[in-house]
C-alpha cells in the first residue's frame, strides 16, 4: 500500500505533461537511501513508464536491472576507497557515546562521505557527453534524493519538474525551503533524541541545536551552490533552489515517530502543473463553460474561475483562518463567533472570549503560512497582484457543508447556504418495526420507535418500547 501511494504520487506530477507512459530521470543517493527508491522504481517501470538511472561507475549498490537503464559516467576515486569510507561510516552508529561525541564524530564521519559524492556531483555536471544525452532524451520528471542535491540542480537545468524522496536533512532544510512551521519547542532537532513533548531544559538544548543549522547547511552546501553557479551560468541560491521541488516524499510516518506540522508541497504542485499545462489549459479556454464547481479549500479551481471570467461555486466545510468569513464579507464578531479548535460555543464567558480573541489575532498568520505560496502563483498566472482574500471574495454561491442543528449559530450572507447532511446516504427503513406496526395499526399521527439498546429481536421487546 505504501509504495501504491509513492508510485501514484509520482505519477500525478507527471501526468500532466504527457499522455500514457513518461520517461523519468532517476539521480539517486548511493547506499541503503537507493533501496527504498529502488522499490518505487520498479513499481513504476511495471505500470509502462521509461526509466533512466544515472550513476557513477564505482558505487555500493546502483547496479543494472531489468526495470530501469543505467547510464554511468566517470568518478575521480576507486572501489576500493568508497568501500573504506563508508565502512568507517557505518561503524561510527554503533559506538555508544555521549551526545557532544556523537556530533563531533557523526559530523567529522558524515564529511568524510559526503567529500565523495561531491566529487560526483562534479564529475556528472562536467561530463559532456551525459548533459547531451539528457538534453535529447527529453525527460518530463526527475525523481532523486536530495540530500545530495545534484538532481536539484539538473532539474532546473532541464526546466522539468522535480519528486524529492528522501529521509530528511540534518539541518531541517526541508521545513525552511517548504516555509513549513517548525517551532523549536514543538519539533525536536536532529541528533538530539527527543519526541515533541519536552522539558524545559530540552527545548533550551534544542533552541541550541536549532541555532547551528544555518551554519552546518553552509558547511554541507556551499560547494554545492559554487558547482551550480558555475553549470547553470549564473547566480544560484540553493535554498530557492530546493524550492521548487514538485512533491516531496519523506520517508516516515507519525505512527513511528513524533507529530509535527507539514506543508502543502503536494497541493500546491498539483496546481501548478494545471494552470502551466498549455494543452490542458488550451482545452479549458476553448470549452466554453458556464461555471467552475470547486472547493476553495484548494483555490486553483477559483484562479481558473477569475482566468475564465466565470462564475464559481464554492462546494466546502470550512476554511483555516476564517478566510472564508472575510472573503464573504460576513460579519465575523470574535465576541460571538468561536473560532476554530477553540472548542468554544456561541455562548462564551470573558475568559473564553479573551482566548477567541488571540485566536482570532493570530488567523491571518495562519493564513500567511497556508497559502501564501498559492497566493504568488494566482498573482503569476492572472498578471495582478492577488490575496486569498482577494481571490475568494468572487465566489457567487458558497455551498457550505455546516447546519445550525449541529453547529454554533453565526450570521451568514445571503449568496451562503447551508447543506449540511449532503454526505449522508439514504438509510433503508426498518423492515421488521414496519412490519409490526403493520400487524398493530399505526397511530395518528405516526409512530416513534425509542431504544437504548440494540437486540430488538422479539415483538414483545418492540411493544415495551413503544
Amino acid at each position: 500500500a505504501v509504495f501504491r501511494n509513492w508510485t501514484g504520487t509520482v505519477e500525478k506530477c507527471t501526468s500532466l505533461r504527457f499522455r500514457g507512459c513518461g520517461r523519468l530521470l532517476v539521480i539517486p543517493q548511493d547506499g541503503s537511501h537507493w533501496l527504498s527508491m529502488r522499490a518505487v522504481v520498479e513499481k513504476l517501470s511495471e505500470k509502462g513508464h521509461e526509466i533512466v538511472v544515472l550513476a557513477p561507475e564505482v558505487n555500493l549498490l546502483l547496479k543494472e536491472s531489468e526495470h530501469y537503464t543505467r547510464k554511468l559516467y566517470a568518478v575521480p576515486y576507486t572501489q576500493e576507497e568508497l568501500d573504506h569510507r563508508f565502512h568507517l561510516f557505518a561503524n561510527q552508529h554503533f559506538v555508544e557515546v555521549s551526545f557532544p561525541t556523537m556530533i563531533i564524530e557523526t559530523y567529522s564521519s558524515t564529511m568524510f562521505v559526503l567529500d565523495l559524492f561531491f566529487y560526483n556531483c562534479a564529475s556528472l555536471l562536467q561530463n559532456r557527453e551525459i548533459i547531451r544525452y539528457l538534453d535529447e532524451s527529453k525527460f518530463d520528471v526527475v525523481f532523486t534524493d536530495p540530500a545530495l542535491p545534484c538532481g536539484v540542480i539538473l532539474a532546473e537545468y532541464l526546466s522539468i519538474p522535480s519528486v524529492y524522496f528522501f529521509r530528511g536533512f540534518p539541518c531541517n532544510v526541508e521545513h525552511a525551503v517548504t516555509k513549513c512551521p517548525d517551532p523549536v519547542s514543538y519539533v525536536p532537532r536532529c541528533y538530539t533524541s527527543y519526541t515533541d513533548h519536552m522539558t524545559f531544559t530540552q527545548r533550551v538544548l534544542n533552541l541550541f541545536v536549532s541555532s547551528l543549522e544555518i551554519p552546518l547547511f553552509k558547511d554541507l552546501y556551499t560547494k554545492y551552490q559554487d558547482i551550480a553557479s558555475e553549470f547553470l551560468q549564473r547566480d544560484v541560491h540553493l535554498p530557492t533552489l530546493y524550492r521548487n521541488g514538485s512533491i516531496w516524499l519523506l520517508r516516515y510516518d507519525f505512527v513511528f515517530e513524533y507529530p509535527k506540522p507539514s506543508t502543502s508541497a503536494l497541493l500546491f504542485a498539483t496546481c501548478t502543473h494545471l494552470l502551466y499545462n498549455r494543452e490542458l489549459m488550451g482545452y479549458i479556454e476553448g470549452s466554453n463553460f458556464d461555471a467552475v464547481f470547486t472547493d476553495p479549500m484548494l483555490p486553483c479551481g477559483q484562479i481558473i474561475a477569475l482566468h475564465l471570467s466565470i462564475p464559481s461555486i464554492f462546494f466546502l466545510r470550512g476554511i483555516p483562518g476564517g478566510v472564508d468569513a472575510e472573503a464573504a464579507q460576513c460579519p465575523n464578531p470574535p465576541s460571538y463567533v468561536p473560532r476554530i479548535f477553540s472548542s468554544n460555543t456561541d455562548r462564551m464567558t470573558f475568559t473564553q472570549r479573551v482566548k477567541n480573541l488571540l485566536i482570532s489575532s493570530s488567523e491571518s498568520l495562519l493564513c500567511d503560512i497556508v497559502y501564501s505560496q498559492f497566493e504568488s502563483l494566482a498573482s503569476d498566472f492572472l498578471q495582478r497582484p492577488m490575496t486569498m482574500k482577494e481571490l475568494l471574495s468572487h465566489g457567487a454561491i458558497w455551498l457550505k457543508r455546516v447546519d445550525f442543528v449541529f453547529e454554533y449559530p453565526m450570521p451568514v450572507m445571503p449568496n451562503m447556504v447551508f447543506i449540511g447532511g449532503i454526505n449522508c446516504g439514504q438509510k433503508k427503513p426498518l423492515s421488521q418495526v414496519s412490519d409490526l406496526f403493520g400487524t398493530m395499526g399505526a397511530g395518528e399521527h405516526g409512530e416513534i420507535v425509542f431504544s437504548l439498546c440494540n437486540d430488538l429481536s422479539t415483538p414483545s421487546l418492540y411493544l415495551s418500547l413503544m
